[in-house]
């Protein structure tokens, strides 16, 4: 019998499109931001990032037109195509722009589901 996949996330993903760029070492490296949550993202994995498992970095990120936040991450998860990771660090006004792209999207989904 196949194993059931235990998604313990905290947060709801949303979908989205956005920029981001990490520093890793001395090398900013560019990707693109496929899902976001309260507690992380997943992007592209950019070409030749070479991020250590576990290892925490700066980001910057853009989600559509809003304004650009930063945060600290940790890198929880790799893959050929792209990245997961996990917030750790973020200062309390960037954290307020990222919980308004986030309520955005909730209420979004809320009216789409009423219809």
């Amino acid at each position: 019998m196949a194993d059931l996949h235990d998604d313990r996330r905290l947060e709801p993903r949303f979908r989205t499109a956005g920029s981001a760029t990490l520093r890793a070492g001395r090398k900013d490296f560019r990707a693109l931001v496929l899902d976001l949550s309260l507690n992380g993202l997943k992007l592209t994995r950019p070409e030749r990032f070479d991020g250590a498992r576990e290892g925490r970095f700066p980001i910057t990120l853009t989600i559509g037109q809003g304004n650009p936040f930063k945060a600290e991450v940790k890198l929880v998860h790799a893959e050929p195509g792209w990245l997961g990771l996990e917030f750790v660090d973020m200062p309390p006004s960037d954290f307020g722009v990222l919980a308004g792209i986030i309520e955005q999207f909730e209420r979004l989904q809320r009216q789409s589901g009423a219809r």
